[in-house]
């Protein structure tokens, strides 16, 4: 403060401050504000001051500019814009801009075609710097296919922002597949933010191709599609359903759950399940089923509709749920006259609601020689006292092979009131080949079956030892010979 006497030249005072970035605050202002009521002061004398290492002198240089809109100064400084850095650039710009835009046309196509690419970015920036940027879009469209990536990044920025004009949005939509990741990041961010039925084409065609971090900023926009233009997003997701790729089978799940039309697009998905290869349509029904509570109305809807392959699918789908509305719908199925098959799933779905009423129903139809394995495989896994009451009867049956499936039926229980049915059948049923599945479904209730297999172990041991010992006696056939 002290080297500065108000008594100096302008003169002396302008290479003071050229000479010096590092005056002191109240010093610097203090100069200027003589520099600045100098009649012998002229900018265009002195354009270093655009470039000074004050901001406080640029912003100064930049008022006195546009005070006097020197053509012959902004020229100058549209040529010097280049190679400056990043701060001083945007500063000279948007300056040369305000002063004289009608000098910008005309060098742009110098800096945009030009082999430096320190002139291109400076072209960019006289373009962003512009009120009216959208006018050149003829250029935006060359720096696009720049070949340094920072550039061709930068000019997706600004188009970004014009994204509404439906020449930009096109523009863009060219990029989306680009193979520089940030640039297709920029381009993917900005439909994302007003997205509309122009983007649901492009985006599932790179959503299984993105990794997590697109992916989400994908699946939000098309989550708010999903809800205001369900048909356009419908068909594209069903068949992701089935993708081999955990992330894009919730991204379509995701996607179904905030569609409004439910029902609709569940008739859709079961009709497109008839077409589908069988580990593609489990695929997909395993997917759906994590957000089977939030489907069961329109579910149950379907399991009521006339067409019998629809109502199936339905039930298939819904089969995971506890909610007792589910019951009476699958009873009916189980009941009918369907295909055993079907009538099969119906009890396998039964099963999974274990009661004293779905017990009953599942009885009604133990006689039933297309039905009976299946009801006795899924009493034996209910564990429920009833449940037990029917496959120890079962064990009574004269047929050896429903007695073993009964047994079968109790290898993954393992309770006590299991066991002690196993154990019954180990050791008294008639025939081996029945006693002998006992056994091996014993050896399935661990440390609980050790004692009581060593002890048939040994009964059996006992047993040939003793067949061994006993006198062979031949017999004839005929027994008037054996007198």
């Amino acid at each position: 403060m002290g080297l500065f006497n108000r008594s100096d030249s302008v003169q002396a005072l302008l290479k003071k401050l050229e000479a010096d970035a590092n005056i002191d605050a109240a010093e610097l202002e203090a100069i200027l504000d003589v520099i600045g009521k100098a009649a012998d002061f002229h900018i265009e004398k002195h354009a270093w001051m655009f470039g000074h290492g004050s901001k406080k002198v640029r912003e100064f240089a930049g008022q006195q500019l546009l005070k006097v809109r020197s053509q012959p100064l902004a020229d100058s400084l549209l040529r010097e814009l280049p190679g400056k850095p990043s701060t001083l650039r945007a500063e000279l710009a948007r300056l040369i801009v305000v002063v004289a835009p009608e000098r910008v046309p005309a060098r742009l196509p110098i800096l945009v075609h030009s082999k430096d690419p320190a002139d291109r970015e400076a072209a960019l920036e006289l373009i962003e710097a512009h009120p009216r940027w959208q006018e050149f879009l003829g250029y935006l469209k060359a720096c696009l296919k720049d070949p340094e990536a920072r550039l061709r990044q930068r000019t997706g920025r600004l188009l970004a922002r014009g994204i509404d004009n439906v020449t930009i949005f096109l523009l863009l939509k060219e990029y989306i597949h680009d193979q520089d990741d940030t640039l297709r990041h920029i381009i993917i961010e900005a439909f994302a933010r007003k997205p509309n039925g122009e983007i649901v084409e492009p985006f599932f065609e790179r959503i299984t191709r993105e990794g997590p971090e697109l992916r989400a900023v994908m699946t939000r926009a098309l989550s708010h599609l999903a809800k205001t233009s369900q048909s356009q997003i419908e068909e594209r997701v069903l068949p992701m359903l089935g993708d081999e790729d955990v992330a894009v089978r919730d991204i379509a799940v995701k996607l179904l759950s905030e569609m409004p039309d439910r029902l609709r697009v569940l008739r859709a998905f079961l009709v497109h399940c008839r077409g589908v290869a069988c580990w593609l349509r489990e695929r997909s029904v395993q997917s759906l089923q994590k957000i089977q509570d939030s489907l069961l109305d329109s579910l149950l809807t379907l399991m009521r509709d006339p067409d019998h392959e629809l109502r199936v699918n339905a039930m298939m789908l819904a089969s995971g749920s506890k909610d007792p509305r589910l019951i009476p719908l699958v009873r009916d199925i189980f009941l009918s006259k369907a295909d055993w098959w079907i009538r099969s799933i119906a009890a396998e779905v039964l099963g999974r609601n274990p009661s004293k009423d779905v017990t009953e129903i599942l009885a009604s139809q133990l006689e039933d020689p297309d039905l009976q394995y299946s009801v006795i495989h899924v009493l034996g896994k209910q564990g429920t006292p009833a449940a037990y009451e029917i496959i120890l009867n079962c064990l009574r049956s004269p047929s050896r092979g429903v007695r073993s499936a009964a047994i079968n039926s109790l290898r993954d229980t393992k309770t006590p009131e299991a066991f002690e049915i196993v154990v019954k059948a180990a050791r008294g049923d008639a025939e081996a080949s029945v006693r002998e599945k006992a056994i091996e479904v014993l050896q399935c209730f661990g440390d609980m079956s050790l004692a009581v297999l060593k002890e048939i172990e040994t009964a059996d041991a006992k047993e040939r030892q003793r067949l061994a010992a006993a006198p062979l006696e031949l017999c004839m056939v005929n027994e008037n010979l054996n007198r």
